[in-house]
């Protein structure tokens, strides 16, 4: 027996031994060889990670695929800025990205409005998109602090995810040989893992599979061994379809969306809602709880210091900081959010979901930040117009979306000198 104990622990510690080898191998050589040809990012010493730019004149500057030398899809920028030009510079996640054609993205809106009719006393004016998938407010900070000086806007735009720059603080995005990865999580196991580079690399590899897994166990574990969906009851929606159509039932002449995009106008409801997506929501619930648990409480001070490092770095550039409040499809969506409290481990009056868009404009306020929180306005365009304000299964703003959210930045543009 003492043979065998033996003999597993030496064998363990060989494994260690080249877990170790490995994992500093991968390090080094992640640090030393430049990254491929057409890997779609590249590091950047101020805010992370930016995109790759295109072959020059490769793409037209209103072409979807056009990346300008600045890292973003966006037209070319003057770098300094040219005198007499007032520029409103967008900062942010997903939201700020675009999940929409870029014509309709709200700061390509804002852009061709300011260019048409740019504000008194100004020879031009214009709205640069600066904003990349799976940034938080920490990489906004680090594009203020190293570029603010050099891009001189009059206004900077910040756009606070409600559910991804609070409970996506555990979750950082880093970009290793020109691919992005995500090196934290909120399930521990995961996060802990997340840690090593060697494992990181081989979830790009083979992680899909393994992270999947993973969640299953921990739905497993939340419902009680049973399935993380439980099976669709036989009633209507809020707004009266039925309640089959928005689990996922596939119906006969139900519409086909084009495209990642889709077409919002779908007033029976019966594009489905897939369980991964649903599964998202419900993961992000306790940041609705009337009582917020110990870590989002920690999740939200974070959150908030990061927005008055944002705010203090604007100060040093001579920008006029602006918050926006980019809320959560659960929050507009009546729909969304009674199919996901259906799946939720607390009653439904355990959560409010107007309280995050509450806190941010009270926070706002207190610290003397202009804000624009067009939750109001997403809401009552979906009400009046049936239109969906967000890209169906996938929580950003669609092209009625991004009017709306255009219309209520340009409102508090105006006193601040944009048209």
């Amino acid at each position: 027996m003492t043979r065998r104990l033996r003999n597993l622990t030496i064998a363990v510690a060989a494994l260690l031994a080249t877990l170790v080898v490995c994992e500093l191998a991968v390090r080094y050589l992640q640090g030393t060889i430049p990254s491929p040809d057409g890997t779609p990012y590249r590091n950047d010493p101020d805010c992370g990670y930016v995109l790759n730019p295109g072959d020059p004149g490769l793409y037209p500057p209103d072409d979807d695929r056009h990346v300008n030398p600045l890292g973003f899809r966006d037209r070319d920028r003057a770098v300094p800025k040219p005198p007499g030009t007032w520029r409103l510079v967008g900062i942010g996640d997903s939201f700020v990205y675009g999940d929409v054609p870029i014509a309709h993205n709200f700061l390509r809106v804002l852009d061709d409005s300011l260019q048409a009719a740019p504000p008194a006393g100004a020879a031009a004016a214009e709205a640069m998109i600066a904003g990349l998938p799976g940034w938080d407010v920490r990489n906004a900070v680090g594009l203020m602090r190293g570029k603010g000086g050099v891009w001189r806007p009059d206004v900077a735009l910040l756009c606070f995810s409600v559910d991804s720059d609070v409970t996506g603080i555990p979750i950082p995005g880093a970009v290793f040989q020109g691919n992005l990865h995500f090196t934290g999580s909120r399930e521990p196991l995961l996060n802990l893992l997340r840690k090593s580079r060697l494992y990181v690399l081989a979830e790009q590899l083979y992680g899909v599979r393994a992270v999947n897994t993973l969640r299953r166990w921990r739905a497993a574990a939340r419902f009680g061994g049973a399935a993380a969906a439980p099976p669709a009851q036989a009633v209507t929606t809020a707004d009266g379809a039925p309640a089959d159509a928005a689990e996922g039932a596939v119906h006969p002449g139900a519409p086909v969306f084009p495209g990642m995009w889709g077409d919002p106008a779908d007033p029976a409801r019966r594009l489905p809602l897939k369980p991964e997506f649903l599964r998202r929501r419900v993961d992000n619930l306790p940041l609705y709880q009337v009582e917020a648990p110990p870590e989002v409480a920690r999740w939200w001070e974070q959150a908030e210091r990061q927005v008055l490092e944002f705010d203090a770095a604007c100060g040093r550039a001579g920008t006029r900081c602006v918050l926006l409040i980019a809320p959560s499809e659960i929050q507009v969506d009546p729909v969304v959010q009674e199919l996901t409290l259906r799946r939720a481990p607390l009653p439904a009056a355990a959560y409010d979901f107007a309280a995050p868009s509450r806190r941010l404009r009270a926070f706002a306020a207190d610290h003397g930040i202009a804000c624009v929180d067009p939750l109001e306005a997403l809401r009552e365009a979906q009400r009046r117009s049936g239109l969906r304000q967000y890209i169906p299964n996938n929580g950003h703003w669609s092209v009625p979306g991004n009017a709306v959210v255009a219309r209520e930045v340009a409102e508090v543009l105006g006193p601040l000198g944009g048209s």
